[in-house]
């Protein structure tokens, strides 16, 4: 069969061989004039190396001499992972959140990479619409360091992760709806340390991650108050009153944990892996519906309708004090602050 020049050919070796049908393209000579070659690949029967070599020549092969179309997309994604964790040092956490991100995706496992459309990335995003903002941003970030991976190793031409449009409904999300008394009856009596967790967010009113980062020294049990809070300046530093309902738990957690007040496995919890371990299963498993930052609402609802005094509120919450006067020369006691929060009779 005659081929175009440098179309590269297919070559029987010799001997008795279980694939002897090589494909190769010529890639120089030698100073006696004999010629070089690259060989691509090996094959059973000539025709599929024949095939082999028009879809190389169509550019539906890898510089690693795959078929494009022979890629799953779960390959890609052990591919990337690994490359990520050598270069990146990745830690459990995170290695934790792709592995999740990568189960969310899960429909598009056994598909060919190089044939995934933008509709096919979509439909997977969209299906999470009722989840947090977290865990649908994460798949989406996966996807785009996937596909940048994977035009880096040819596999694709095309980055269709960046046509992704996120879930309208989140927006929707942001209206956050308090836990209702029952829902916060149904955490007590679960006891689970989950239930524990989101029960002192909610009689806090801490943000989630200014939670997850105070430290037992910050803990002061006695005086039944923490000292945490980031963000904004009024909500800096913030003293916070133990509800006496959540003391106990309270005391539980520091007494279980070394520097954090919650820590799994000798380490703090992040907010991401907090919300996809933690937060979700146990909204799933109790079957309610609620984001972490609902936790925070909930306190500011609760405190308005037991009539916790509107100055104290704000303080707690770390919300600004448009008032001078109060803002400034107001001594607030850390006990006052204590029994505002008790006001709180669930």
């Amino acid at each position: 069969m005659k081929l175009p020049n440098n179309y590269g050919c297919v070559y029987k070796m010799a001997g008795k061989r279980r694939r002897p049908y090589a494909v190769r393209t010529k890639t120089g000579e030698h100073d006696n004039g004999t010629p070089t070659y690259k060989y691509l690949g090996y094959f059973e029967k000539s025709a599929d190396a024949y095939t082999f070599l028009a879809k190389y020549n169509e550019g539906l092969v890898t510089p690693d001499n795959r078929l494009k179309n022979s890629i799953l997309f779960r390959q890609v994604f052990d591919e990337w992972i690994t490359e990520h964790e050598r270069y990146k040092d990745v830690g459990k956490q995170a290695h934790a959140s792709y592995t999740l991100a990568f189960t969310q995706l899960k429909e598009l496992h056994d598909k060919i990479f190089c044939m995934l459309r933008v509709d096919d990335l979509q439909a997977q995003i969209d299906k999470l619409e009722n989840m947090s903002e977290s865990t649908i941003q994460k798949p989406i970030t996966l996807l785009h360091f996937m596909y940048k991976y994977a035009l880096k190793k040819e596999y694709v031409d095309k980055d269709y992760s960046q046509f992704i449009i996120r879930v309208s409904a989140r927006e929707k999300q942001q209206m956050h709806k308090a836990f209702s008394h029952s829902e916060i009856i149904k955490l007590w009596k679960d006891k689970s340390e989950d239930a524990k967790r989101i029960l002192i967010f909610i009689y806090t009113g801490f943000r989630a991650t200014e939670l997850l980062e105070i430290k037992k020294e910050n803990v002061h049990l006695k005086e039944a108050y923490m000292v945490g809070g980031k963000k904004t300046d009024a909500g800096k530093d913030r003293v916070v009153p133990i509800h006496k309902k959540i003391l106990p738990l309270v005391k539980e957690f520091y007494k279980s944990s070394d520097t954090y007040l919650f820590e799994e496995n000798g380490s703090p919890i992040t907010y991401m892996h907090f919300k996809d371990y933690h937060m979700i299963p146990l909204m799933e498993r109790l079957n309610m519906k609620h984001t972490l930052h609902d936790t925070r609402h909930t306190c500011a609802s609760l405190m308005k309708e037991y009539d916790c005094d509107n100055l104290y509120r704000k303080l707690i919450m770390g919300h600004h004090i448009s008032d001078l006067t109060d803002r400034v020369y107001t001594h607030v006691e850390i006990a006052r602050l204590v029994l505002e929060i008790n006001k709180v009779r669930i």
